[in-house]
C-alpha cells in the first residue's frame, strides 16, 4: 500500500468586525490566540482548520502596527479586517510519494501563525461631541436627552471615558452624542482625548450654570475655545513632521509625493452650539445674558445658533427645544439623520 497520511489543516484567523452595539474597548484582553488546525489522519484524512476568532470592536476604531502605522479604519458597522493569518497546515507523507520513493517516511510539519502586535484606538463617530469644564452636566445633560443610563457623581471628572448616546425622535430618525471627559482648566497642553471630537460632525459647548463655579460662563466658553485651538496646533505639527519624512523618504527615490490636507479636520472651526447647565439654579437668567451678548459679537461662522440653549437636568428646562436644535443642526450640516477604555496595545 501506499502512503495514506493527510494533511494538517490551518490555524484559525484573527478578524476585527465593527460593531454599532459597542462604545468603547473595555470589553477586550490584552491578548488572544485563535485556535490551532488539527493534525492530518491515516486513510488520506485531511485535518480540521482552525476555527477563525472574530473579535468585535466600536465603529470608529483606528486599527495601527507596533510602528504607529494604521492598518485600518473601521468606521462602518459590519466593516471587518483579518489582523492575523493562521498558519498554513502540514503536509502528510502522502504528498512525498514518487516513482523512486513510492512509501515516503517523510511529513511536512504545518507553519507559525503570525504574532501580532497592535494598537487599538477608538475615535468616537458621533453627530455631537459634548466638551466642557469638569462637573459642568455634560453626563446628565446626557442622559436626560438620550436616556442612556450614565454614571454621575458630584466629584469633578467622573467621566473618564467617552459615553455615545443616541437621541430617538418619534419617526425613528436618531442623531448620537459622544459625552467627552472634562477639560481642566488650568492643564497646560489640550488633553488628547479630544481626539474624539475629530470625527463629530459638530460640537456643544456646555457651560456651568452654577453661580458657584470657579470659572466665569464667558471665561469657560473660551478657556473650551482655547483648549481646541491648542488640540489643533498640536496636531498639525504631529502632521507637518510625519508628511517632511514622508517627503524626505520620497525624494530618495525620486518619487513625487502629494501632502495630504485632509487628515485632520480642526475643532475649533467645527460648528458648535453653545447651551449653559443648571438653569434651576437662583441668577441664571443675568449669566445666560452675559454668555449670549458676547455670542452676538462672536465673529467666527462657526457658531450655529447665536444664542446658549438654557438647560436642567433637574427640571428638563430646555430638553425638547435642545433636541429640536440639534436635529434641525445635523439635517443643516449633513443634509440627512442617520441613526471603557479607548485606546490600547494587544497581541494577537
Amino acid at each position: 500500500m501506499g502512503p495514506t497520511g493527510g494533511n494538517g489543516g490551518r490555524g484559525g484567523n484573527i478578524w476585527l468586525r465593527a460593531s454599532g452595539k459597542l462604545s468603547s474597548l473595555t470589553h477586550l484582553k490584552d491578548s488572544y490566540t485563535a485556535k490551532d488546525g488539527k493534525n492530518g489522519g491515516t486513510d488520506h484524512r485531511y485535518g480540521r482548520n482552525g476555527k477563525d476568532l472574530e473579535i468585535e470592536v466600536p465603529v470608529g476604531s483606528l486599527v495601527k502596527n507596533s510602528q504607529g502605522s494604521v492598518l485600518i479604519d473601521l468606521i462602518n458597522s459590519g466593516d471587518g479586517f483579518l489582523i492575523v493569518s493562521g498558519g498554513a497546515g502540514g503536509y502528510g507523507n502522502k504528498e512525498f510519494a514518487n516513482v523512486d520513493n513510492p512509501t515516503p517516511r517523510t511529513a511536512l510539519p504545518g507553519e507559525q501563525g503570525e504574532i501580532v502586535n497592535a494598537e487599538i484606538e477608538l475615535r468616537s463617530i458621533a453627530d455631537f461631541g459634548l466638551v466642557g469644564l469638569p462637573n459642568a452636566g455634560k453626563s446628565s445633560l446626557t442622559m436626560t436627552i438620550t436616556n442612556t443610563d450614565l454614571e454621575v457623581s458630584d466629584i469633578p471628572g467622573t467621566t473618564l471615558i467617552p459615553h455615545l448616546g443616541h437621541i430617538t425622535y418619534r419617526d425613528k430618525d436618531s442623531c448620537s452624542i459622544a459625552d467627552l471627559p472634562g477639560i481642566e482648566p488650568n492643564q497646560p497642553r489640550a488633553p488628547r482625548f479630544l481626539q474624539h471630537c475629530a470625527r463629530c460632525v459638530s460640537l456643544i459647548y456646555l457651560i456651568d450654570g452654577d453661580d458657584f463655579h470657579e470659572q466665569h460662563v464667558v471665561e469657560q466658553f473660551y478657556i473650551i475655545r482655547k483648549h481646541l485651538a491648542d488640540y489643533d496646533a498640536t496636531i498639525n505639527a504631529e502632521v507637518r513632521e510625519l508628511e517632511l519624512a514622508k517627503s524626505k523618504f520620497y525624494d530618495r527615490y525620486d518619487q513625487d509625493f502629494e501632502t495630504n490636507d485632509e487628515r485632520y479636520s480642526s475643532l475649533a472651526d467645527k460648528p458648535f452650539i453653545v447651551c449653559i447647565s443648571k438653569a434651576d439654579q437662583p441668577g441664571r437668567e443675568y449669566r445666560a445674558k452675559m454668555l449670549n451678548d458676547e455670542l452676538a459679537n462672536f465673529p467666527d461662522s462657526s457658531l450655529y445658533f447665536p444664542k446658549a440653549i438654557e438647560t436642567s437636568a433637574k427640571d428638563l428646562t430646555g430638553w425638547s427645544a435642545l433636541q429640536f436644535l440639534l436635529r434641525k443642526m445635523k439635517e443643516d450640516l449633513t443634509g440627512n439623520i442617520t441613526g471603557k477604555r479607548t485606546t490600547g496595545f494587544f497581541i494577537f
